[in-house]
């Protein structure tokens, strides 16, 4: 069982490697997710794909991914064993004397520690008020911070993409509204489509009579 001694004065290391891997998990999703969609917008770009489900899709793998990894994180629990170790790789002054006060348990009869144990135990706790064992974690948490947000501003960029049409049928729009603007301004086009539907008027009479005539 943990010294509750030193599992005290770890707690709030313990909530920041639990902080820390939660964003680390959330960065490593949102940024597949923005590479895929990027890659994908390039694609319509490209190729002129065109899929009207592509951003309600988008968003919703977007949604439930990051609900899923965060429902299981919340599941999850850090080990103070393993947080300690990590403490005392980052703190070389330690040598092992986090682990060994982890370790130390009063006497079961009189509920007090020995000489020895309270040694170990007041070297430990020293050493976090000399070098704070939760501060390097916090710089990582908010590095990580900053690298979540620019994962969730591609994810926000490509979302923005997909709301707009494939380039191919736009530019189809656009020619047809700009014959269409070209028929209506220029008269001589109106007269010519005039006649050719003239033209195709009677070619079809003279073909296919009115059945009062069969």
């Amino acid at each position: 069982m943990p010294n509750d001694i030193i599992n005290a004065a770890l707690e709030p290391a313990v909530k920041g490697y639990w902080q820390q891997q939660l964003r680390k998990k959330t960065t490593i999703l949102w940024t597949v997710l923005g590479i895929v969609g990027l890659l994908y917008a390039w694609g319509r770009n490209s190729f002129g794909w065109q899929h009207d489900l592509a951003l309600p899709f988008y968003l919703g793998l977007w949604v439930v991914s990051t609900l899923y990894i965060w429902i299981r994180h919340q599941l999850s629990k850090e080990s103070v064993r393993s947080v300690a170790r990590k403490i005392e790789q980052e703190h070389p002054k330690l040598q092992a004397a986090l682990i060994t006060a982890l370790d130390q348990e009063p006497d079961p009869a009189s509920g007090d520690y020995h000489i020895l144990q309270t040694r170990v135990i007041r070297e430990a706790l020293e050493n976090n008020l000399k070098e704070p064992w939760d501060h390097p974690i916090h710089i990582q948490v908010f590095m990580t911070g900053i690298v979540r947000f620019a994962s969730l501003l591609v994810v926000g960029f490509t979302a923005f993409l997909l709301t707009k049409p494939a380039p191919e049928k736009a530019s189809q729009g656009a020619a047809i509204t700009a014959f269409k603007g070209e028929l209506k301004s220029n008269p001589a086009i109106r007269k010519w489509s005039e006649v050719e539907l003239s033209s195709s008027q009677l070619v079809l009479a003279i073909k296919f009579p009115p059945r009062s005539t069969w």
